[in-house]
């Protein structure tokens, strides 16, 4: 699943980004389950009910102010909504993208580095609930930060996908070995828990 959060206000381009990664998700036949606007009250149900073994893909815009409403409002629900560790058994993962819009290559620089902590509330959330970050593949980083005011968010997009599909397709791996686990446990006579096939989600 796809969620994004955007100050339309403030000139954002998260949703302009969100687009893009789900493109380029179905360019590489990824499945999207769904696109989820951070500003709906209905998102941190959404996040309660991600499938066992999916990632989740959070893009918001981070600005010199601080994070987006819409990323604040979920953060502030998930926080009275979920119990620390709460998903912690989904075995989940998120991938979180900050979106800045700078105007020029010189403010783009000097407040790097203070977007991205406005921005670290998002996924500190999910980590408080029991959702790691997603993991590099392959020695391919995963983009965290992109500034589409003055950067090519193209290259940006196919990176995060790229490592993304990987991330998912090493969990439905492992998802495939434990249900093989369990059904020779099972044919051996011995108890086995009971193992859902994963939907991947992006």
């Amino acid at each position: 699943h796809v969620f994004f959060g955007q100050d339309a206000d403030a000139d954002g381009a998260a949703k302009d980004v969100c687009e893009a990664v789900v493109e380029s998700f179905k360019e590489k036949g990824a499945i999207v389950p769904g696109v989820h606007n951070l500003a709906d009250r209905k998102a941190v149900e959404f996040v309660k009910k991600l499938p066992r073994r999916s990632v989740a893909v959070v893009i918001a815009d981070c600005c010199p102010d601080g994070l987006c409403s819409a990323g604040k409002k979920l953060v502030r629900n998930m926080s009275l909504e979920l119990d620390s560790k709460a998903l912690v058994e989904k075995d989940l993962a998120v991938a979180f993208l900050a979106v800045a819009s700078s105007k020029c290559n010189n403010s783009a620089a000097a407040m790097r580095e203070q977007n991205i902590a406005h921005g670290s509330a998002l996924p500190k959330a999910f980590e408080r609930v029991g959702v790691p970050p997603a993991e590099s593949t392959n020695g391919q980083a995963l983009p965290t930060y992109i500034d589409a005011g003055v950067e090519s968010v193209g290259p940006v997009v196919d990176t995060f996908t790229s490592v993304l599909t990987k991330l998912a397709a090493s969990k439905s791996s492992a998802a495939r070995a434990a249900g093989a686990e369990a059904a020779a446990a099972a044919a051996a006579g011995v108890p086995a828990p009971n193992l859902r096939a994963p939907q991947v989600a992006r």
